[in-house]
């Protein structure tokens, strides 16, 4: 892999989009480990988040790269990965109250 910024003194825009929202997620993850108690009320349904926005992420890419779809190859995962997530996250809450 070649480091486009360092050959040619050009910004992929790609790359440099990925590793800010990977940074940004990153800090934010930092900032709510630092509250022990909030992380410990709330884990599970950190953990299921990010576990299915990967999984979700992850069909979008293989979507995307083997099915010719366009467009809706983008929308298509992640619509129904919303609904699986938003469903899930409702039932984990439903049990606490």
């Amino acid at each position: 892999m070649t480091y486009p910024i360092l050959l040619n003194g050009k910004i992929n825009p790609v790359l440099f989009v990925f590793g800010a929202v990977s940074i940004l997620f990153g800090v934010i993850d930092l900032l709510f480990f630092q509250n022990l108690n909030r992380t410990r009320e709330n884990w599970l349904n950190i953990h299921l988040s990010k576990m299915i926005s990967g999984y979700v992420a992850t069909v979008t890419a293989f979507v995307v790269n083997q099915w010719a779809l366009g467009i809706w190859g983008w929308f298509i995962p992640t619509i129904f990965g919303n609904i699986y997530l938003i469903y899930w996250l409702i039932k984990l809450n439903r049990k606490k109250l």
